[in-house]
């Protein structure tokens, strides 16, 4: 797994100055949160963070936006365990096509912008960590969804911490961090986005 990376960290690297933009989105994100804007009704810092996360592409409604960046105000869901609140808070409110989608995706992003020490959940990230995929359960009870959802963050979060902790990857860190140092405020990003960056990159390339 950690050999993926080390093999193909020139072609990451490349990819990832191409996409420099999206890192000064990312750290645009994290300044305007730390400076503890009003989430809830700055529509500049919502316009960034819907564009960084593509999330106006996905069919989600004004509705479910309005209540998501809400909780997001809060700054209360700072831990892995909050994600399951977080998910039946926003329970119920239908996509553009009608459908009652749980988004795992999403939820974990608020969770990451209010901690930036949690992973981020995403199809290139559950590829890599070989996750097991979510299913069109939308007719299942609430419960289930959720525990499932919660099952599979809860052992992303392990598998991350893992490679966390080992030096290769703090090397290969390190790396990115300097290939990034002209980048204005780059010690915004986390080691955990750093990496978050390197897996997602990577899946996006191969």
């Amino acid at each position: 797994m950690i050999n993926k990376l080390k093999d193909n960290f020139n072609m990451i690297a490349i990819d990832l100055k191409r996409r420099q933009n999206d890192l000064g989105r990312y750290i645009s994100i994290k300044k305007q949160y730390n400076s503890s804007v009003d989430l809830e009704n700055n529509l500049e810092f919502q316009k960034t963070y819907k564009t960084f996360y593509v999330m106006n592409a996905t069919g989600l409604t004004d509705k479910y936006f309005k209540k998501y960046f809400k909780l997001l105000n809060t700054r209360k869901f700072n831990s892995q365990d909050k994600l399951s609140d977080f998910l039946i808070k926003l329970d119920g409110i239908p996509t553009r096509t009608s459908n009652n989608s749980m988004q795992l995706a999403f939820a974990t992003k608020a969770l990451h912008t209010i901690n930036n020490k949690l992973p981020i959940y995403d199809k290139h990230i559950a590829n890599f960590f070989q996750l097991a995929q979510i299913p069109n359960d939308t007719k299942n009870n609430l419960s289930d969804r959720i525990i499932f959802r919660q099952s599979i963050y809860n052992e992303l979060v392990d598998k991350f911490n893992c490679l966390l902790s080992g030096k290769e990857i703090a090397d290969l860190i390190k790396e990115a961090q300097d290939f990034f140092a002209d980048i204005k405020d780059i010690n915004e990003i986390s080691d955990t986005k750093m990496l978050d960056f390197i897996i997602w990159t990577y899946g996006s390339i191969k």
